[in-house]
């Protein structure tokens, strides 16, 4: 099996592929960001510069006619990509 399909298998809630804009405030940091995917979980963000969150660092999420602004949680990053789940409020 591989690496793609054990990530599939352990997700909750399917993914929907966007590619609107959206913005995320982590700290002091405000980034204008693409939404890359998006589920009933979470979503992936895709910033224009690395940014210095790291996971674990809450953050409020917001991509216009989809979702938010939500608060959430980094639990990834990967290169200008955050991985983001929502905080259950």
């Amino acid at each position: 099996m591989g690496e793609a399909e054990n990530e599939s298998d352990r997700r909750r809630h399917p993914r929907r592929p966007i590619g609107e804009g959206a913005l995320v405030a982590v700290g002091d940091q405000v980034l204008v960001a693409r939404g890359v995917d998006v589920s009933d979980g979470g979503a992936c963000i895709e910033v224009g510069a690395e940014s210095v969150a790291k996971p674990g660092d809450p953050c409020t999420v917001a991509i216009p006619g989809i979702a938010g602004p939500a608060p959430a949680t980094v639990v990834a990053t990967a290169g200008n990509r955050l991985h983001l789940r929502y905080s259950k409020d």
